[in-house]
């Protein structure tokens, strides 16, 4: 069971690279530690693009359908992210 804290990445209302860079800007801070984090978003055309670079970072991640927006839950190291 993991001990790291889950943290909360809220890029509702961001879009293209904007959202992306913000993503970018806290994800990048745990290359080398243990992530868990939950990105929020409210742009389902994004999803895929979101996906991908979960999986591009080698980190694991499952996407879940909220109320008016998605939440994707990410874990791993984060380190190829750049």
């Amino acid at each position: 069971m993991s001990t790291a804290p889950r943290i909360e990445i809220d890029v509702r209302g961001f879009r293209g690279q904007e959202m992306f860079r913000r993503i970018r800007d806290v994800v990048s801070q745990y290359c080398g530690k243990e992530l868990r984090a939950n990105i929020l978003t409210d742009d389902q055309p994004s999803l895929p693009q979101v996906k991908a670079f979960c999986a591009m970072s080698g980190c694991k991640y499952d996407v879940r359908d909220k109320e008016g927006y998605w939440e994707v839950r990410v874990e791993g190291d984060a380190c190829s992210c750049r």
